[in-house]
């Protein structure tokens, strides 16, 4: 363990541990601001967020070269959200890879932009990619999660002002957990493969064309892989339940800590800590904003043959370790769905093209916001100094 960390501070610069924003995909062109043609008469809402609310629109699949049904569905977001028979549309407007810091900066480029015309109903849902970027710090001082958490939690309070200041009626759509290390069945590639749903439909019947649009020999191209993993971690000693139990930092850092697993449970402390405060003070201070909590929906308990550990997302319903695909957008959709109509959106009168977008000050401090949380996620000099003599490289 200690050559392993010591290669990870040689290769990356050491005040630097903090990354880039993670994401699969390139990004489209910059729309500058214009929402045209994003809206109409039946528009009630509008989304933003990162890949778990982008990623809904399976007409964007084509476009990465992957499966229209390999995270959502053709006819998107709106087919997720109000189900068979109503006639109401959601502007998406989330982005693969955004930050909440990159959100903020999103909004607060565009929103005083006359040609960013959305609704008075917003909803939003980010975060995972903080942890993603961060993941690196985390596996090596995992005490600076609450560093972490707090950063996050302080971006979300500032969008959350942009639209207050706006008049904005906001729901906070609640985090879930990703495919993550299991203490009962180890790490993830050993019972998960990404993008299984597609794998099992091709695989189960060979005689029959794959119904889905993979390249011949997907399936067995992934059977072949994943055969390779379990024999590898075989090799290296990893399975066995008693390994996976070890809950020491140096099983953290050689085996638990990989990025899908640093992300659940960072997400698993936003939701749990920081989410349900902010709501309920915001809400106290008059602002018109609710939260909804999915977390529980999209766990592997152990009546689906799952865990019971809640920082494991259910492998039915996910396309690969960070995203459902169809059936956990349909539950995901559904749930988030009842929940607009329980809030009166899908009744709203409000006309995105006819409204007037106003300048604000957006430094203006609004009642009842915390965007002070205490936050330093970069090491300071003490932690090297503590993490030098607990690897026995410092005397």
């Amino acid at each position: 363990m200690k050559r392993l960390i010591q290669a990870i501070l040689f290769v990356l610069p050491t005040t630097h541990l903090m990354g880039q924003p993670y994401t699969y995909f390139d990004r489209f062109p910059e729309r500058n601001c214009d929402t045209s043609g994003l809206y109409d008469s039946k528009t009630r809402a509008s989304f933003f967020g990162d890949s778990r609310i982008h990623l809904a629109d399976g007409r964007l699949a084509p476009l990465f070269e992957l499966d229209v049904y390999a995270f959502g569905n053709p006819a998107g977001l709106d087919f997720f959200l109000r189900g068979a028979g109503d006639d109401w549309n959601v502007q998406n407007l989330a982005m693969s890879g955004y930050t909440s810091a990159a959100l903020d900066g999103f909004l607060g480029n565009c929103m005083d932009r006359s040609s960013f015309k959305i609704h008075e109903n917003v909803a939003f849902h980010i975060g995972g990619n903080d942890f993603l970027a961060a993941s690196l710090l985390l596996k090596v001082f995992p005490p600076k999660y609450g560093d972490v958490v707090n950063l996050v939690a302080n971006n979300h309070e500032r969008i959350i002002s942009r639209f207050q200041r706006r008049n904005k009626k906001i729901l906070l759509i609640g985090q879930y957990p990703a495919i993550a290390y299991s203490t009962q069945r180890g790490p993830a590639h050993l019972w998960f493969s990404n993008f299984r749903h597609l794998l099992a439909a091709c695989k189960d019947t060979p005689a029959v064309p794959c119904s889905y649009s993979f390249k011949d020999g997907l399936a067995q191209f992934g059977a072949s892989l994943q055969s390779g993993l379990d024999r590898l971690a075989n090799l290296l000693g990893l399975s066995g339940e008693e390994k996976y139990r070890d809950l020491s930092y140096e099983a953290w850092v050689e085996r638990i800590s990989d990025p899908a697993t640093v992300a659940s449970l960072g997400l698993w402390f936003l939701e749990h800590g920081q989410i349900p405060e902010m709501v309920h003070r915001r809400r106290a201070h008059g602002a018109e904003i609710d939260h909804i909590y999915l977390w529980h929906t999209m766990v592997w308990w152990s009546g689906l043959g799952g865990t019971n550990e809640v920082w494991i997302a259910n492998r039915d319903l996910m396309a690969d370790r960070l995203h459902p695909n169809p059936y956990g957008f349909w539950i995901w959709g559904q749930q988030v769905g009842h929940k607009m109509k329980a809030m009166g959106w899908q009744n709203s009168a409000f006309d995105v093209a006819t409204q007037t977008v106003i300048d604000v000050d957006d430094t203006t401090p609004v009642p009842g916001e915390v965007v002070n949380r205490p936050s330093n996620p970069e090491p300071s000099l003490w932690d090297w100094i503590i993490l030098c003599y607990f690897l026995k490289i410092c005397e």
